[in-house]
């Protein structure tokens, strides 16, 4: 035998084991999975679809994509490679031992179109020729997924690649892995159902002529809607008999919590038919209800000119370049050349903002407005337009859960982050539109922090009883937070 035959030989995986598991991903937030061309739709960026029903399509290799970055985000990028291959490129990159197939949703309601635009970061102004439009799969849309790990040595209980699929799976029941475009600012939020759709874990034992029959029997496909078809194989009682779930060994500073609208809130959204030249964005939920919505990327946009502002009431005699550099760093940037033309190649934001729904808000008040001549202080012919926000109610009950979450954090960012909540707290920095005539300011009612893998933990509760009420902090220490602050402070001076 040629010594290349032998190492094909030896190569060869002698499978022994596979396990399958079927499910039904849940999109929670509205994801826009891209077709690269928008063809003959009149949108800029237009949906990917199955060419034979047109419903909406997840490819598996977008879905395992999403989920290996997830391992090596969270420091686990050795026991990704295990469960999915070598990258392309990589000499001696072995074969991925999860196989994830394309799912195809069922019963998807309608898809929605957005209106995006590029902003000016320092005069908050609409960019020329930035305006582009888009298509979203509602929230609601469902995913019958299949994954199927191969393994091969008997000794695969204790093998790593089932901790890892397990891990994933994990972050999937707990809606922590999006997909497809602006992932880091809400969009493509899935979650892998647990109780309404069971998830099936089957073992097919691949030594037994019987395990191997059970497997080549099995049906892969949704029988009928997303239920699946049972499988004659031995049953795992749940996804925790896969193994164990792998600790993160990245750091992580997370803040979560729930702001009081304390005035009106307009995030333009397309017109809805009813003639109102600007009404406030509304997104279908899960439950398939319409509700007021403040998009992650507004609220991004906001935190991001409000933090170059921070920095140079900090400092001002900080360079530009620094300035850019830890703001660029925290929200991510789009390659271009700077002022002395040098070509900056994008960044990746590392702080992912949620996209989040306005509670018992009121929708049913107009307003008309008109535009005046700035020169004469008149009114300008035919400019009257009437808007659409969302009214907080009198008893205050009005609210909005925020999410924001950055990773591998500097003690320098989270200064500047606990800076930049602490103006939506007092509602000195206001979202959306139209802020220059009063609208879009919050008021804090609690925040959770939590900052893991870090020298200094920060795990408590900042929270207010009612407006005008005093702070009291739950599991924190005012030193805790001056300690970030001076970070950013001592960050600053040096001028790094």
């Amino acid at each position: 035998m040629s010594a290349r035959a032998a190492s094909h030989i030896h190569r060869n995986r002698a499978i022994r084991t596979r396990i399958v598991v079927k499910g039904t991903l849940v999109a929670e937030t509205p994801l826009h999975l891209g077709a690269g061309d928008a063809g003959d739709v009149a949108l800029d960026l237009a949906l990917l679809r199955d060419p034979t029903t047109r419903r909406p399509l997840l490819t598996g290799a977008t879905l395992a994509g999403a989920m290996r970055a997830y391992l090596d985000a969270h420091g686990l990028g050795c026991e990704g490679k295990l469960l999915f291959g070598g990258k392309r490129g990589e000499e001696g990159g072995d074969q991925s031992p999860l196989v994830v197939d394309d799912a195809v949703a069922v019963d998807a309601p309608a898809a929605e179109l957005r209106d995006g635009v590029g902003l000016d970061s320092r005069s908050k102004t609409a960019t020329d020729g930035a305006l582009y439009g888009m298509e979203l799969w509602a929230a609601g849309t469902k995913f019958p997924v299949v994954f199927e790990l191969s393994l091969e040595s008997p000794h695969d209980a204790k093998d790593r690649r089932k901790d890892a699929l397990h891990t994933a799976l994990g972050a999937l029941t707990r809606g922590e892995i999006s997909v497809g475009l602006k992932k880091t600012r809400g969009y493509g939020r899935l979650r892998l159902e647990t109780d309404a759709e069971p998830v099936e874990v089957c073992v097919y034992d691949l030594a037994s002529s019987d395990g191997l029959m059970k497997w080549l029997c099995a049906c892969r496909q949704p029988s009928k809607g997303s239920k699946w078809s049972k499988a004659e194989s031995d049953s795992l009682s749940s996804l925790d008999d896969l193994g164990e779930l792998l600790p993160s060994r990245r750091p992580s500073f997370s803040i979560s919590g729930r702001f009081a609208l304390d005035a009106p809130l307009l995030i333009r959204g397309r017109s809805d038919g009813s003639g109102v030249d600007a009404a406030h964005l509304r997104a279908r939920g899960v439950d398939g209800v319409v509700r007021p919505a403040l998009s992650g990327t507004s609220l991004a946009g906001a935190l991001r000119a409000r933090a170059r502002r921070v920095l140079h009431a900090l400092h001002k005699d900080l360079t530009p370049k620094a300035r850019e550099d830890v703001v660029d760093g925290m929200f991510g940037r789009d390659a271009r050349r700077d002022e002395n033309g040098l070509l900056h190649s994008p960044l990746a934001s590392r702080l992912v903002v949620g996209e989040n729904y306005v509670s018992n808000g009121t929708t049913d008040l107009y307003q008309n407005r008109i535009r005046i001549d700035r020169f004469t202080a008149g009114v300008v012919d035919s400019a009257l337009f009437d808007e659409n926000p969302v009214y907080p109610k009198d008893d205050g009950s009005t609210s909005v859960p925020i999410v924001l979450r950055l990773r591998d954090p500097q003690p320098h960012e989270i200064g500047l982050l606990l800076h930049l909540v602490k103006d939506l707290w007092t509602g000195d920095l206001p979202v959306g539109g139209t802020t220059s005539v009063g609208r879009g300011s919050l008021l804090g009612k609690h925040v959770t922090l939590n900052y893991t893998g870090g020298d200094s933990p920060l795990n408590g509760v900042i929270k207010r009883e009612g407006k005008g009420a005093g702070v009291t902090l739950d599991g924190l220490a005012a030193e805790q937070l001056n300690c970030y602050s001076e970070a950013l402070a001592t960050w600053v001076e040096a001028g790094e």
